[in-house]
């Protein structure tokens, strides 16, 4: 039998460290995403594939690929920049991995973020914007505790849950009268939403400004990063924003 090789493979073969499959508490996820990482990397560990990609050659379904990524980000495994992704160990095949005495070095980062200060940004959430009975289960905890850990203020964390309490849109406002504002998918899904939504707390000198931000970013979400429409749809702030965001989605597919 002969097998199809993938035109964006660098070679027939996959190339990647053994070591790999030898670090502890690694799950089998985690180790299949790294190896398909690898399958894209070039000779310095660079690479962008999608998130949809990734989860095609994995088998895995997007959001499966997306905690894998972050724990792996997590354990300085992989790094993420405005490049891409980057696999330090590629370079040296494995002399870069960090080994389990050499994570502690991850000291440096910022200090664990206080429980107390996940259940206020919690509590605050859930007093804004009407959900009194909502429980903070693990998947919310651990998105509030990663946009604190990445250096969101407590207080700039209710800034953002303020702004989107005063989005007609986002509190229910639209043709489909669904609300857009959980913790998980719109608030606080990523670094990226979190600044977009610091950035909506400030006036908009010019509404076409404002729109063409909103629909682009809300178009790259969805073509590069394969988010859902629904946690895209939180990326804008009206109806005629997310028609604009389908009309150039289609545009772009039949370019």
């Amino acid at each position: 039998m002969q097998l199809p090789i993938p035109e964006e493979a660098r070679s027939p073969f996959l190339v990647a460290p053994v070591a790999i499959l030898e670090i502890p508490g690694l799950s089998t996820t985690e180790k299949l995403v790294t190896l398909v990482l690898c399958s894209f990397a070039d000779q310095h560990g660079r690479c962008r594939p999608t998130h949809a990609v990734l989860a095609e050659r994995a088998s895995l379904t997007r959001r499966t690929v997306t905690t894998a990524l972050d724990s792996l980000i997590d354990r300085g495994l992989i790094r993420k920049d405005d490049d891409g992704l980057y696999l330090p160990f590629m370079d040296a095949f494995g002399d870069h991995i960090p080994s389990p005495r050499e994570r502690p070095a991850r000291a440096a980062s910022p200090p664990p973020v206080a429980d107390d200060d996940v259940r206020a940004v919690f509590a605050y959430w859930c007093e804004r914007l009407g959900h009194p009975g909502a429980h903070l289960t693990k998947t919310r905890r651990d998105k509030i505790a990663r946009r604190l850990r990445e250096g969101l203020t407590v207080d700039e964390a209710k800034l953002v849950i303020d702004t989107c309490a005063s989005s007609a849109f986002h509190t229910g406002q639209n043709d489909n009268g669904v609300r857009y504002d959980t913790v998980e998918r719109h608030i606080f899904v990523s670094r990226e939403k979190v600044e977009w939504w610091l950035s909506q707390a400030k006036p908009q000198t010019a509404y076409g400004d404002g729109r063409k931000v909103r629909v682009s970013r809300a178009l790259r979400m969805l073509e590069e990063e394969g988010w859902e429409e629904d946690m895209a749809r939180g990326m804008v702030m009206s109806d005629d924003e997310w028609d604009e965001v389908q009309i150039r989605r289609t545009q772009d597919a039949h370019s």
